[in-house]
């Protein structure tokens, strides 16, 4: 689990003020999800585009991503077409899909296809600890800031056991199957993934002690707003704001 894959570049994007992409972020999914007209949502989704290729990110993982995605979007199209139709067959004895469904799972697939693509250019350009660093200056409690930044590590390193651990057992020609030595297998993969999972945040937090924890974040460094950062707000934020008064 590795949510870091496209944080490091040389990009105009990857050099961008991490706050000003998460406020351009912020700002961009407002204006998204209340729009309410297919143009719009086209040029927004233009707009992300736009962004990831300003980005440079690798096209293979884009559309792995993308399919991910869209197929959260086919399920949904998939419950909202039965549901018309199984309504209108209880009803009249016909089968009708309605106008309304079409454009309802139209608007929500391009808004999301718009939302994430947008995420994977401001936001997953930038690695978790500028993030976090971020927040902070965001006026977000150090606390919860914290708990985001920690729960990102501690999962990235058990998913790491969990790898280890499945190699182990390929390594020893374990196959899955349906049957009880299988379903074991799977509990005794668990059961040390929690033992693994308690020792590994115990040493986490004596680690933690030792540098000198004392219950707030610290930030070494501080971010500056250079002229780059200025010009890309000021042009991407007046194209959403036209977008949102055409």
């Amino acid at each position: 689990m590795h949510l870091e894959e496209f944080a490091y570049g040389q990009s105009l994007i990857h050099r961008l003020d991490p706050r000003g992409k998460i406020l351009l972020f912020l700002i961009f999914s407002i204006f998204c999800v209340i729009c309410s007209s297919y143009k719009g949502l086209l040029l927004y989704n233009i707009f992300s585009v736009s962004i990831l290729f300003l980005a440079k990110l690798p096209l293979k993982a884009l559309i792995k991503r993308l399919v991910f995605i869209n197929l959260f979007n086919l399920f949904l199209w998939i419950s909202l077409v039965l549901g018309d139709l199984i309504d209108s067959f209880y009803r009249a004895h016909i089968l009708i899909i309605k106008p309304e469904t079409i454009k309802l799972g139209l608007m929500i697939t391009l808004k999301s296809n718009a939302l994430f693509l947008c995420a994977l250019g401001l936001v997953s350009t930038t690695s978790l600890s500028s993030l976090a660093h971020a927040l902070i200056h965001f006026k977000i409690p150090s606390k919860l800031v914290l708990i985001f930044f920690l729960s990102y590590r501690y999962f990235s390193l058990l998913h790491h056991e969990y790898d280890k651990l499945k190699m182990a057992l390929k390594t020893k020609a374990f196959r899955p199957k349906t049957d009880f030595k299988t379903y074991r297998t799977y509990a005794y993969l668990l059961g040390m993934l929690i033992l693994k999972s308690l020792t590994k945040a115990e040493d986490l937090y004596r680690g933690m002690l030792a540098r000198g924890y004392r219950g707030n974040y610290p930030l070494l460094n501080h971010f500056h707003f250079h002229p780059m950062d200025y010009l890309f707000l000021f042009i991407s934020l007046a194209y959403l704001f036209l977008i949102f008064l055409v």
